[in-house]
């Protein structure tokens, strides 16, 4: 069988409503279907969206996936046209819990989630169908949404031969066609096929997607509403919502972010996701995704006084020898000579003698207590290890990154001072 609504068949959709700007309908029969199609925020079912087809098909099944992320549709009606022009409906479903329903003739494989058999009355109508028209009715308190569809069948058999030909040597091409780089690859097995679709599908876990657009979080948030997203899908929300005029907001209670009430990075998660990321990095769709924790920091020689730490690289260096201002102001003329008047008595040069190696024995002694005090700095405060290290600002102690996701569950660092996630910063050195 085929799929009809494969981009390489040119298909052809129409929606009746206004779509997101990330969320076309024309998601639905293009190269990347797993982005889907959300209608804008305050549309309310019932919509329609009308699948034309190049030539007249012999349907079989229709497989829907009726989520993204937390937005689902839980309520669809089918129906199809055929090339006179006769309008029939085949099924509908609602109150649906599933991500998959199909559609189809005989429901015999069970593996393929929850399966709907057309109507009776409308199996002599899909062996020549030109349109498909799939309207989603109810939805999960969100405006109406559709991950994916597929239209599964065969050419109609009152198509001529040369037609059948053309279709069928379209959809050999794009069984052999590599789905990133759209070059034909040798042919193989069925099974290899299988383990190569294997292989472009990650099986990354639910809760390193991102709630909302279903895809890998680079950046995980905590919104007060208790969601997870990534750091983008907020600033895109935050954009929309200032065209209109309103401050940024949750995206899923449409409260306004305050200073206690905003997103929290959830570091833990996004250490999981660092590994999971560098052990499937051999994938190409991996390959894409940045690798690094933190934001960027420009770097500079000479960073200015002006500037906050977490903009500025720290160049730690002995701090230079102090001259203390009483002592400077002592120093007159009329002291020296009284010092080379009495140079010649012996117990005054003995006591001046040893008043100046205690003086230089305390600035040595300072000078070290300095130097002791760059070495602890440049050093996490629990393991002494200097590699990957992060300062807390409310402390300004540092500690390294395994450290660092010990410390951020109780949120309180080894000298027993609280702190955010958002008061932590990469340290450079």
């Amino acid at each position: 069988m085929l799929n009809f609504l494969h981009s390489k068949l040119k298909p052809t959709i129409i929606c009746n409503c206004v779509c997101e700007d990330d969320y076309p309908a024309n998601n639905l029969i293009s190269n990347k279907p797993n982005q889907g199609f959300m209608a804008f925020s305050v549309t309310k079912p019932p919509i329609d969206l009308t699948f034309n087809l190049p030539h007249q098909v012999e349907i079989h099944q229709i497989k829907l996936w009726t989520s993204i992320g937390a937005l689902k549709s839980t309520g669809f009606e089918v129906k199809i046209r055929n090339n006179e022009g006769i309008e029939c409906r085949i099924g509908s479903a609602f109150n649906i819990t599933e991500e998959c329903i199909t559609f189809c003739r005989n429901p015999i494989d069970l593996s393929m989630g929850k399966q709907i058999q057309f109507f009776r009355y409308s199996q002599r109508i899909l062996d020549k169908v030109t349109t498909v028209i799939v309207t989603i009715k109810t939805t999960k308190k969100c405006p109406p949404v559709l991950r994916k569809i597929e239209i599964w069948g065969l050419p109609a058999q009152c198509l001529n031969k040369l037609t059948k030909e053309k279709i069928l040597k379209i959809w050999d091409d794009t069984l052999y066609t590599s789905p990133n780089t759209n070059e034909k690859i040798s042919k193989k097995t069925k099974e290899e096929i299988q383990a190569l679709s294997l292989i472009d599908t990650n099986d990354v876990p639910e809760d390193f997607l991102d709630e909302i657009t279903y895809n890998i979080m680079i950046f995980p948030m905590v919104l007060p509403s208790g969601k997870m997203v990534d750091q983008s899908t907020i600033d895109r929300h935050s954009q929309t919502e200032e065209k209109w005029g309103r401050l940024p907001s949750d995206p899923f209670t449409g409260q306004i972010f305050t200073k206690d009430r905003k997103p929290i990075l959830n570091l833990l998660l996004k250490s999981r996701i660092e590994e999971y990321l560098l052990k499937n990095s051999y994938k190409k769709e991996i390959q894409s995704l940045p690798r690094v924790l933190g934001r960027p920091i420009k770097r500079r020689s000479q960073p200015s006084e002006t500037q906050t730490l977490s903009s500025t690289l720290i160049h730690l260096e002995p701090k230079p020898k102090r001259i203390k201002v009483e002592n400077f102001m002592s120093k007159t003329s009329l002291e020296d000579e009284i010092k080379f008047a009495l140079k010649g008595i012996k117990r005054y040069s003995q006591i001046s003698s040893a008043t100046e190696k205690t003086d230089n024995d305390n600035d040595e002694d300072e000078d070290d207590a300095n130097n002791h005090k760059i070495e602890k700095v440049i050093a996490c405060l629990s393991c002494k290890s200097n590699d990957n290290l992060y300062r807390i600002l409310v402390c300004k102690h540092l500690v390294c990154k395994p450290c660092l996701v010990e410390l951020s569950h109780k949120n309180l660092c080894s000298c027993q001072t609280t702190f955010k996630t958002n008061e932590i910063e990469k340290y450079y050195i």
